[in-house]
């Protein structure tokens, strides 16, 4: 089996074979040594990746890039000759690059509804979104745009959001600031004509200048 089954069209994250008589000699008691001659082989592309062979049932080796083949059968070989014939299909994806965070703040008790907009936004079923060290369900509205509430945070401050479309493989990160939520502990005056237009004193605390527009009253 590969582990992960999954990643990105660049490259460079690194997979884990798993089966048998990996490691058929000990060097260490001066049998042949075969490291040098033990490699990956992604079969659709017809390349070679060192393999690093942690005993008789697991190897590690590194995925090559991959901007035409979608998927990959990746065997091992132990003479940099004969290979395995297993099968195992590697997947490669584009990964989901993201623009923006709308809105890109909220309160630290979180509940904020965010759309998320990019690209390649595949519709695997599980995509989620992860608020510094928090992860949330996300829905899909598009290959370009998704849904996420924010969740709570202990503190304030900005943090990187960043979805996973395959679990385990984060996008590219935008920023999202959280700020503590504003309290309302006083109106004046708190009563005023029918035809409105009444200029009010609000007091309270957390009144945070967020840019123009931002701060609005509701009644």
């Amino acid at each position: 089996m590969v582990d992960p089954d999954t990643g990105p069209e660049k490259g460079g994250n690194i997979l884990t074979l798993r089966g048998e008589n990996f490691k058929p000699f000990h060097a260490d008691r001066g049998e042949i040594d075969i490291t040098n001659s033990t490699f990956c082989y992604f079969v659709a592309m017809g390349q070679y990746r060192k393999a690093k062979v942690s005993n008789t049932t697991k190897a590690t080796c590194k995925a090559p890039e991959s901007y035409y083949f979608r998927e990959t059968a990746v065997e091992i070989t132990l003479n940099a000759e004969d290979r395995t014939d297993d099968g195992n299909i590697y997947h490669y994806y584009k990964p989901p690059f993201l623009f923006d965070a709308e809105p890109n703040q909220g309160p630290t008790k979180g509940g904020t509804k965010v759309k998320i907009v990019g690209s390649n936004f595949t519709d695997t079923g599980n995509i989620t979104c992860r608020f510094g060290e928090k992860t949330v369900p996300a829905t899909r509205v598009s290959s370009s745009e998704i849904n996420c509430v924010s969740p709570p945070q202990d503190h304030a401050g900005e943090v990187d959001v960043v979805i996973q479309v395959f679990a385990g493989l984060d996008s590219a990160s935008v920023s999202f600031l959280y700020y503590k939520g504003a309290e309302v502990h006083k109106v004046s005056p708190s009563c005023g004509p029918l035809s409105g237009y009444t200029q009010i004193a609000v007091v309270g605390e957390n009144f945070i200048d967020l840019g123009r527009d931002m701060i609005m009253c509701a009644f």
